[in-house]
């Protein structure tokens, strides 16, 4: 989808949805709002509340789109996919932090549908966790923009203290996010050692951390 099909089914979404709703959109979507690189696959959504993804997930079967059996994402016959996760994607959760560095879409005329863009910021991270070449390349386009890396580096630190706390898996996103910017870099260049380096820190420090309460 290129960004005009993209404002066509956002629109399309909002003429479907019964009430005001709430979607953040991460990946390839803000991308294309930000001129960051033509078109992109698939749309993934998450919403903040079930209301909003309920809300959304009708609108998008009164559109045509069906889960296939196989697979998570909507598609419809003209093979556009949308996901739609509640809370965050694929287990790296939206948080209030990454909320408030959003910002509208830049999409006229829309009535009940709020759709939020990620930041440059917390988009690196997302797709620093994907793991894959296309989203090292996606990477390097994101960071032609002016990145505020300080905000990345807390953001993942922060991200990964809270798994700590939370009983769930322990996740060091620094690490993640040092292995992609490196990835980035031996492709592609654009990214500093010293910025790498800092990532690679706060893993082994996040590391240490986490041996001494797996121990205790």
């Amino acid at each position: 989808m290129r960004v005009e099909e993209l404002e066509e089914l956002f629109h399309d979404i909002d003429e479907q949805l019964d009430q005001e709703t709430t979607l953040f959109t991460i990946g390839g979507a803000p991308m294309l709002f930000r001129e960051q690189k033509p078109a992109t696959k698939d749309i993934d959504l998450i919403a903040s509340s079930e209301t909003d993804q309920e809300s959304a997930i009708n609108a998008l079967k009164e559109l045509g789109f069906r889960l296939p059996s196989i697979g998570i994402d909507y598609e419809d016959l003209r093979g556009r996919k949308v996901e739609v996760d509640l809370g965050g994607f694929r287990g790296i959760p939206v948080s209030s932090r990454m909320k408030e560095r959003v910002e509208s879409a830049p999409i006229g005329g829309l009535d009940k549908l709020r759709l939020m863009l990620i930041s440059n910021e917390d988009n690196i991270i997302f797709k620093s966790m994907g793991e894959r070449e296309k989203d090292y390349d996606d990477i390097h386009s994101i960071i032609f923009n002016p990145i505020d890396w300080g905000v990345v580096l807390e953001e993942s630190e922060k991200l990964t203290r809270e798994t700590l706390t939370s009983g769930e898996t322990p996740t060091l996103f620094p690490g993640f996010i040092a292995v992609s910017l490196r990835e980035v870099m031996e492709k592609h260049g654009g990214v500093s050692e010293d910025i790498i380096k800092k990532f690679e820190q706060s893993a082994i420090r996040l590391n240490e951390v986490l041996r001494r309460e797996t121990k205790d």
